[in-house]
């Protein structure tokens, strides 16, 4: 293989090098989403409203028990994902079934 040396101006390369980045952050994050989607992710969570609805109960009773680690949750900023599992076990034990 022989090597080739190409010269660019500093605002060519700069502008081919953003591309580069753009293209590549691209493609990582739906390499992220493709492996999640294989993953089924979102069958074993469950967002805070399809809990509330799950247990019949409202707002207040639902970060009461939360907040009491009644179930297992994951947190990133203000959205939470609750563990369809845990929310599981929690109906087990609390109805006797």
């Amino acid at each position: 293989m022989k090597a080739e040396i190409i010269m660019l101006n500093s605002e060519a390369y700069n502008q081919l090098k953003n591309e580069l980045t753009g293209l590549l952050r691209y493609e990582v994050k739906r390499g992220v989403e493709e492996v999640l989607k294989s993953l089924k992710v979102g069958d074993d969570w469950m967002t805070a409203a399809e809990v509330r609805s799950l247990l019949g109960i409202g707002r207040t009773k639902y970060f009461e028990l939360k907040n009491a680690d009644a179930f297992v949750f994951s947190q990133f900023g203000r959205k939470s994902k609750i563990s369809r599992k845990s929310v599981e076990a929690f109906l087990k034990k609390n109805t006797g079934k």
